[in-house]
């Protein structure tokens, strides 16, 4: 049991990384975190490969002008590990500045 709780606190990590690292704009840093062959998939598309999916967040923070800063947060994370993968749920809320303070979108 110890190995999978470690298995599944790595999980957390990586999840958590990738909020922090696509909230500051390192769409390089987060690209890292997939495996060389991953998709990315998007409400607005996807990038595949972890240049295609660096390429891919900058191509949708180009069009939207300077943007408030945002910050995600993955909560409610069930991870279900099976073997040499996992399976993971959870919960995504993204809280972003206006001009007028945050707003939940």
């Amino acid at each position: 049991m110890a190995d999978a709780n470690a298995e599944k606190n790595e999980i957390r990590e990586l999840m958590g990384r990738y909020c922090f690292l696509l909230d500051a704009g390192d769409m390089d840093g987060m690209a890292a975190l997939f495996t060389p062959d991953g998709v990315w998939h998007t409400d607005f598309g996807k990038g595949e490969g972890r240049q295609g999916i660096a390429d891919h967040g900058r191509s949708l923070r180009s069009h939207s002008g300077p943007r408030p800063k945002a910050v995600h947060l993955c909560t409610n994370i069930v991870i279900d590990l099976n073997g040499d993968s996992a399976d993971v749920r959870s919960n995504w809320t993204t809280v972003q500045n206006s001009d007028t303070g945050p707003k939940i979108g």
